[in-house]
């Protein structure tokens, strides 16, 4: 008989060795990718070439291991079987609020985690902003800026310009100026770029000096501070703000946070808002102008559309969102979800809340400690010969379905998917279809390099072109041009 304080000692301990040698039976020992740099992990490596360290670590880690990251130990899933479940979330155990609250302080200095309450009525108000419902009532705001905008470009002569100002500028002042109204600073774009580009850096556990990147931080808030410092002192809203973003005005309100607070989530919020709409535009356009062909069929599109079935552009720009779907754009529909497929990095960051278990396709599992990160690399389904035949060539067509081939399977999203999927991807889509059409229906158009290499089938981008941060789509490193120059209307033919 054993006494029973001995009991009360040795139970607990029987049981925790009970449970580890069960977990060790059935989980998977996950093998770490190598690195010399302790604190920085394998940042370098993944900045300047995410797609190949992912490609490298899947080959000698295997589907599922560990990386160091943004000063985080994160669990990488690579094997498509377990990306989508992971995505979904059936486990009801994942989310990303850990790292929202991560980004919040280091980008935009919050001091304190946001209140989860507060965290989920701001989601749920951006969602139901940018959505297409509501997107009707700013979008003529946002196209006729962007008109505005062409319009001043190449009047009588070819103009060359800075494809980052032609799209990435315009696209951010017209969502601005759609959503917060024409009181938003729109010089805060210099800003936000360095930020943007200083991202991964930024998120680093350790003080670096970043001194570009530190007075950019220091110059957007003072501008943001100044723009709504009047309003909340006297609670009057944002003159002439759309209802979404008067309705994210009021969450922040009855939360009573500090105007500095409000600053901080302003910063994060646009630099979530224009960061991957920018780039994944930018990329479509880039991947048409190398494809002449390509370019050519979707401005057949896009005319035969405005003229025959619209019977102006400013018929389908007051058209609904959906009139920009597949119906009646399928090759520019099949084109953007082209580009995100060769583009998004898709590297989806999820907190487990609570201890749970993913299953492996070979009968195992992995499991996850609360409080543990996981992601996803989407490149491993995205860029593989099994899914999509010639996976690193852009194919304009590929996912449209025709009489006698069936489209080629959706790719992992740079928006993700299920209940943690991006809240602003309708208004995301609309606002690249939008400024796709209007570039392609207004001008002749190249892109080239600074040095004046023409972009074209043959230019090839390597890993030294690109960088990445922990947003979804790659970034061009060097700067490229475009020669713009007002298209000959009367040459149309929508036959």
């Amino acid at each position: 008989m054993i006494p029973l304080g001995l009991f009360i000692l040795l139970f607990p301990a029987a049981y925790l060795i009970f449970r580890l040698f069960r977990r060790q039976g059935r989980t998977v020992h996950l093998p770490r990718a190598h690195t010399l740099w302790p604190w920085l992990g394998s940042g370098w490596t993944f900045y300047h070439d995410a797609i190949g360290f992912f490609e490298n670590c899947q080959k000698n880690l295997g589907s599922v291991y560990k990386v160091f990251l943004a000063g985080q130990d994160i669990i990488i899933f690579s094997d498509p079987d377990n990306i989508g479940p992971v995505l979904r979330d059936p486990y009801r155990g994942l989310d990303g609020h850990d790292f929202q609250f991560y980004v919040l302080k280091c980008v935009g200095g919050l001091q304190d985690d946001m209140p989860l309450k507060l965290l989920a009525r701001l989601t749920t108000t951006v969602a139901r902003m940018s959505s297409n419902r509501s997107i009707p009532e700013y979008s003529s705001s946002f196209s006729q800026h962007l008109l505005r905008e062409f319009g001043k470009l190449a009047c009588g002569k070819e103009e060359r310009v800075s494809m980052q100002m032609f799209v990435e500028r315009s696209l951010h002042d017209a969502s601005s100026t759609a959503l917060w109204g024409p009181s938003f600073p729109l010089d805060t774009f210099t800003e936000f770029k360095v930020i943007d580009n200083y991202f991964r850096l930024l998120t680093l556990p350790l003080p670096l000096y970043l001194p570009k990147a530190r007075a950019a931080q220091k110059s957007l808030k003072a501008r943001i501070h100044a723009w709504i410092e009047g309003c909340w002192k006297e609670d009057i809203g944002i003159p002439q703000a759309s209802s979404g973003a008067t309705d994210i005005w009021r969450v922040l309100r009855a939360a009573d946070c500090s105007s500095s607070d409000v600053v901080g989530i302003f910063m994060v919020f646009l630099i979530g808002l224009h960061s991957n709409i920018g780039r994944l535009a930018t990329w479509l356009l880039i991947y048409l102008l190398r494809d002449r062909v390509a370019f050519q069929r979707l401005r057949r599109e896009i005319d035969h559309a405005v003229d025959v079935q619209f019977g102006s552009i400013e018929q389908l720009l007051a058209a609904n969102p959906w009139s920009l779907g597949s119906d009646t754009f399928p090759l520019l529909d099949s084109a953007l979800t082209e580009t995100m497929r060769l583009t998004a990095v898709a590297v989806f960051v999820r907190s487990a809340v609570r201890d749970l278990e993913v299953p492996t396709k070979n009968g195992s599992a992995v499991s996850l400690h609360a409080g543990e990160i996981l992601a996803t690399n989407g490149c491993a389904m995205n860029l593989s010969n099994e899914y999509f035949a010639d996976a690193k060539t852009f194919i304009v067509d590929r996912f449209i379905d025709t009489g006698d081939r069936k489209g080629a399977p959706r790719p992992v999203s740079a928006f993700g998917v299920g209940v943690h999927a991006c809240k602003g991807r309708d208004f995301a889509l609309y606002a690249i279809k939008t400024f796709m059409i209007l570039c392609i229906r207004s001008f002749d158009i190249q892109a080239e390099t600074a040095s004046g290499v023409v972009l074209d089938k043959n230019y090839q981008f390597t890993p030294d072109h690109v960088r990445t941060t922990l947003s979804s789509i790659q970034f061009l490193k060097d700067e490229l041009y475009v020669k713009v120059r007002k298209r000959d209307m009367s040459s149309i033919s929508s036959a």
